[in-house]
C-alpha cells in the first residue's frame, strides 16, 4: 500500500505506523486519512476505517497476496506477481523502501515520541468535553502502562541475554537499554499542566491576561477563626492580547498567504468585505489593500442552566474576531474564530463596556500605526472593520440606547418610532452624522434628568479607534432581524389567519403540525425540520430556532399553497418577504440587486400595513428598510451574520459543563480555548478540505461514450486509461454534495440546474457529471422554478469551483393533485 504523503510503498500495519511515527497523523476529527492507492481518493477520520478500506483494496486490486496483517509486513514480503501488479497500478514510478528502511523506521526517536506524546495530549485537550483533570488523568494512567510494558520488554531482554549466555556487558546490550530508558517515560515533560502550558509556550501559545476591572467585597470563611470575613476581591475580565493573536495566526502558511494576496473581485460583483464601498473609502486599505481587517463580534451567553437559578452570576460576554482577508468560504470553520476577551456579564454593567474597550482599542491603534512583524519580514498593519452582534449587544456596546421601545432607537439613523410605521425609504430618513453624533452625545453627558439624547447614550473608546467609528458600522445581523424576528413575526399573522379567521378555516393548527411533520423536506434541509408550530401565544413567534424558520418559510408554500388562491394578499405578504430574502441570504450581489431591494422592501411593509392595519410594524422592520446601504458598504450580510459566531458558544458551554468549577471561569475557558487552538495550528491542518465517501474507481474509458468525453475535456487529460474516483458523496469545505441532488450549473434568462449523476474526484478535485433539467419557467405562487429532464437527456460536467452557487438543492413536489411538476427553490436570487 502506499502513503498518500511521501508516496512511498508500504503493507497494512507498517502504513499505518508510518504514518503515526513519521508523519505525526492522528484521529483528532480533523486529520483526513486519504487513501491514495492509483485512482481511489475516498477519505477518513479514523485508523479503523482507513485499516478496512486498505484491506479492501488488498482483496479486490492483488487477489493473489496470501499477506493478512497480523504477518511479517515487510514490501519485500509482497509475491512477485503483486509487485508486477503495483507497477501497473500507476505507482512504479514511487519509491521502494527497503529492509533496512523497514526495520529504521520501526525505532522511535526522542522527537518522535515527544511528537507523539504531543499528539496525544492535543487531541485530549481539545475536545471540549475533556476537563484538565481528564488529561492528567490520561497521561498518567497511559504513563503507568508504558512505563510497565517498558520494564517487562527491559526484564525479558535480560533474562534472554542471561539464559543464552550473552554477555551483558556487550554494546548492543547497552544500546537495547538505553533505548528502553528513553521509552521509559513518555509524558515526562508533559505529566502537569505547568509543563504543558511552558510546552504550549514554546510552540506559540497566546496566554490570557487577567485585567483588573475593580473592587467588591464578599464574605468568605476564615479557616482559622471558623468566621465569616468580609474580604476584597478583585473583578477582573480575560484579554488574549490580540496582536500575539495575529502573530500565532499568520505563523500559518495558508493564513499567510490570505494576509499577502487579496480576493477582491474584478467583475463588479460584491462578494465580500473588500468589494464593498467602506473599504475603498478607508485609508489604510489605500496604503495596502492587504492591510489585516478584524471583523469582531460580541455577544453574552449562559454557561450554567439558563432556566437555573445561577444565570446572572455565570452569565458571560464575549468578544470573538476573524480575520477578513480570508474568504468566506474558510471564515464559517470555528477554529477560523478567535477569542479576544471573555467577562462577566454583570461586570459589564457595573464598570461599563470601556474598561474592557480601552485595552482592546490600544491594541487596535499599535497595528493601525506600527503593525506587526510576519514571518516574512513583511510589516502588516489592519484595523477593525465592523463589528456584528445582535440588537441590544450591538447599541450596548457602541453606546446606545438599550431599549426598542425608546423614541429613537436606531444607530443608523435619527427616525423615531412613530415615524418608522410610515417611513420605508432611506431617502426620506435623517440619517446620523458625525456632527450630529457629537452634539447629542455631548447633550447626552450634560443630562441630569435623562440617559440619551435622541438614542444616544454614551461615549464609547470605539471611537478612538483611528479607522472606526460606530457610525460606520453597518453590521446589522440577518440572523436575529429576519429569522428570529420578522419571518416568525409574519408567519404567525398569516397563519393565524388562515386557521383561526379565514372562514371557512384553510386548515386547523393540528392539521398544518402534521403537514410539517410528514412533509417530505428536500435533503439539504434534514437537519433544520420545523418543532411544532405554536400560534396561540402572546409572544411573534412560531417557537423556531433561526434555522428552523428559515426552512420552515422556503417550504411553506409546498405544504399549503395549493390550497391557497393566486393572490391571495395574506398569501402574497409572506411571497414578497421571501423576495426580499432571497437578496438579502445572498453570497454575492450586483449594484442592481441592491438598488431591487430597496423597492422590495418598501412594497413590503406597504402590503404589511394594508394586510394587517392593526398590527404595528416591529424595529426590525425598519432596520430592514437600511439593509442595501449596509450591503454597499461591507458587502453581503449573510458573511457578517451571528449564526457561525454563536455556533462558538456551544464550545464554550461544553468546556464550562465540563470544568464545572465557577471560580475563574473566564481564566478557564480562555485558557482552554488558547490550548486547544495552538494544538490546531501546530498540526498544519490546510484550510482546503476535502471529504471523499465512498465510490469505486474507474478508467475515463469506462464511461458512457458521450460522458466520457466532456469529462476527458473537463478534466483536460488526453489518456483514456487515466483513472478516476466516483464517489458516492464528498464534503466540501463542510458542504455534502450526493447523488441525485441538484446543484444551479449556469444562467441564463433563468438558472440552469442539473442532478449529480456522477461525482468524479481527480487530482483532489470534485467535478460534477449532471443530467441537465429545463427550467420551464418561475412560479411565483410557489417561490420556485418548474423544472422537468430535458430528452433526450443531456449532460455537462462542472468543477465544484464553477458552480454559480455552491449550495446544493433538492426536487420539490406541491401537495396539488392537478400539479406534478418538479420545482427548485433556491435559498437566494441566483446569476451569473
Amino acid at each position: 500500500m502506499i502513503c498518500f504523503k511521501c508516496h512511498k510503498q508500504f503493507a497494512i500495519p507498517k502504513l499505518v505506523q508510518h504514518l503515526r511515527l513519521k508523519h505525526g497523523v492522528i484521529e483528532d476529527g480533523k486529520e483526513v486519512l486519504t487513501c491514495g492507492q492509483g485512482a481511489c481518493a475516498r477519505t477518513f477520520h479514523t485508523f479503523r476505517g482507513f485499516r478496512g478500506h486498505l484491506q479492501t483494496h488488498l482483496k479486490t486490486d492483488f487477489p493473489d497476496n496470501k499477506e493478512q496483517s497480523n504477518e511479517n509486513d515487510k514490501v519485500s514480503d509482497f509475491p512477485e506477481e503483486s509487485l508486477e501488479s503495483l507497477q501497473e497500478y500507476n505507482i512504479n514510478n514511487d519509491e521502494i523502501v527497503e529492509d533496512q528502511d523497514v526495520y529504521e523506521d520501526d525505532i522511535l526517536s526522542v522527537d518522535t515520541l515527544n511528537r507523539q506524546c504531543v499528539n496525544v495530549i492535543s487531541k485530549f485537550s481539545a475536545n471540549s468535553a475533556n476537563s484538565g483533570k481528564v488529561v492528567n488523568d490520561v497521561v498518567e494512567t497511559t504513563s503507568a502502562i508504558v512505563g510497565d510494558v517498558v520494564k517487562s520488554a527491559s526484564a525479558a531482554v535480560t533474562a534472554a541475554f542471561l539464559k543464552h549466555k550473552l554477555p551483558i556487558e556487550s554494546e548492543a546490550y547497552k544500546e537495547i537499554q538505553t533505548h528502553f530508558a528513553m521509552l521509559e517515560k513518555p509524558f515526562e515533560n508533559l505529566n502537569s499542566e505547568y509543563k504543558r502550558t511552558k510546552y504550549c509556550e514554546s510552540i506559540g501559545l497566546v496566554e490570557p491576561q487577567e485585567i483588573k476591572l475593580g473592587i467588591r467585597y464578599d464574605s468568605r470563611l476564615n479557616k482559622r477563626t471558623k468566621q465569616y470575613e468580609q474580604i476584597a476581591i478583585e473583578d477582573t475580565f480575560v484579554y488574549v492580547p490580540i496582536l500575539d493573536s495575529l502573530k500565532q495566526l499568520l505563523s500559518n502558511k495558508d493564513i499567510l498567504h490570505f494576509a499577502t494576496h487579496d480576493h477582491k473581485s474584478t467583475d463588479g460583483v460584491m462578494r465580500d468585505y473588500c468589494d464593498g464601498s467602506q473599504f475603498e473609502k478607508t485609508p489604510l486599505f489605500h496604503e495596502d489593500e492587504n492591510a489585516l481587517q478584524i471583523h469582531c463580534f460580541y455577544d453574552d451567553f449562559e454557561t450554567v442552566n439558563p432556566i437555573g437559578s445561577k444565570t446572572k452570576i455565570h452569565k458571560i460576554g464575549a468578544l470573538y474576531f476573524i480575520l477578513k482577508n480570508l474568504p468566506p468560504k474558510y471564515n464559517s470553520n470555528l477554529s477560523n474564530i478567535n477569542l479576544i476577551a471573555l467577562w462577566y456579564a454583570e461586570d459589564a454593567k457595573k464598570y461599563g463596556f470601556n474598561a474592557i474597550l480601552k485595552h482592546i482599542v490600544k491594541d487596535i491603534n499599535i497595528l493601525s500605526t506600527v503593525g506587526i512583524a510576519l514571518p516574512n519580514g513583511i510589516v502588516k498593519k489592519g484595523t477593525i472593520t465592523q463589528i456584528s452582534a445582535d440588537n441590544l449587544g450591538a447599541n450596548s456596546l457602541l453606546g446606545f440606547v438599550e431599549s426598542f421601545s425608546a423614541h429613537y432607537y436606531c444607530r443608523l439613523c435619527v427616525t423615531s418610532k412613530e415615524e418608522a410605521q410610515n417611513k420605508f425609504k432611506e431617502v426620506s430618513m435623517d440619517m446620523r452624522t458625525r456632527q450630529t453624533y457629537e452634539q447629542h452625545l455631548e447633550e447626552a453627558e450634560a443630562q441630569t434628568t435623562q440617559s440619551h439624547v435622541f438614542g444616544v447614550k454614551q461615549k464609547t473608546v470605539l471611537n478612538d479607534c483611528i479607522y472606526f467609528h460606530v457610525l460606520a458600522n453597518f453590521s446589522l445581523d440577518i440572523m436575529h432581524d429576519l429569522l428570529e424576528g420578522i419571518v416568525q413575526y409574519e408567519l404567525k399573522l398569516v397563519l393565524e389567519y388562515f386557521i383561526y379567521e379565514r372562514q371557512p378555516p384553510l386548515l386547523s393548527q393540528d392539521e398544518l403540525n402534521q403537514r410539517v411533520a410528514s412533509h417530505c423536506l428536500n435533503r439539504t434541509d434534514n437537519k433544520n425540520k420545523p418543532s411544532f408550530i405554536k400560534l396561540r401565544s402572546a409572544r411573534n413567534d412560531v417557537g423556531q430556532k433561526a434555522m428552523q424558520a428559515w426552512c420552515l418559510i422556503r417550504n411553506l408554500p409546498f405544504i399549503i399553497a395549493q390550497d391557497i388562491e393566486e393572490g391571495n394578499v395574506y398569501w402574497e405578504l409572506l411571497l414578497r418577504l421571501l423576495d426580499c430574502m432571497d437578496i438579502i441570504f445572498a453570497p454575492q450581489l450586483t449594484a442592481g440587486l441592491i438598488a431591487q431591494l430597496s423597492i422590495l422592501t418598501e412594497e413590503h411593509h406597504t402590503h404589511f400595513q394594508k394586510t394587517f392595519p392593526d398590527r404595528r410594524l416591529l424595529p426590525k422592520h425598519h432596520f430592514m428598510v437600511h439593509y442595501p446601504t449596509c450591503l454597499r458598504e461591507v458587502g453581503p450580510l449573510i458573511h457578517v451574520w451571528c449564526m457561525r459566531y454563536e455556533a462558538k458558544h456551544h464550545y464554550f458551554g461544553r468546556v464550562a459543563e465540563s470544568v464545572r468549577n465557577y471560580k475563574n471561569i473566564c481564566k478557564s475557558l480562555a485558557k482552554k480555548h488558547q490550548t486547544a487552538l495552538t494544538f490546531h495550528l501546530q498540526s498544519n491542518h490546510p484550510l482546503e478540505y476535502l471529504e471523499v465517501g465512498p465510490g469505486s474507481s474507474l478508467l475515463l474509458s469506462d464511461l458512457d461514450e458521450n460522458i466520457g468525453q466532456i469529462v476527458q475535456e473537463q478534466i483536460q487529460v488526453e489518456d483514456l486509461s487515466t483513472e478516476l474516483f466516483d464517489a458516492n458523496w464528498v464534503k466540501v469545505h463542510g458542504t455534502h454534495y450526493q447523488l441525485s441532488l441538484l446543484v444551479c450549473h449556469d444562467v441564463s434568462e433563468l438558472p440552469l440546474f442539473g442532478q449529480i449523476e456522477h461525482i468524479i474526484v481527480h487530482n483532489s478535485t470534485v467535478f460534477f457529471v449532471l443530467v441537465q433539467l429545463d427550467t420551464v419557467y418561475y412560479n411565483s405562487h410557489y417561490h420556485a422554478y418548474a423544472v422537468e429532464f430535458s430528452f433526450p437527456r443531456c449532460h455537462v460536467v462542472k468543477n465544484q469551483k464553477e458552480l454559480v452557487d455552491y449550495k446544493p438543492l433538492d426536487l420539490m413536489t406541491t401537495l396539488s393533485k392537478t400539479d406534478s411538476r418538479k420545482y427548485v427553490a433556491p435559498r437566494h436570487v441566483l446569476f451569473k
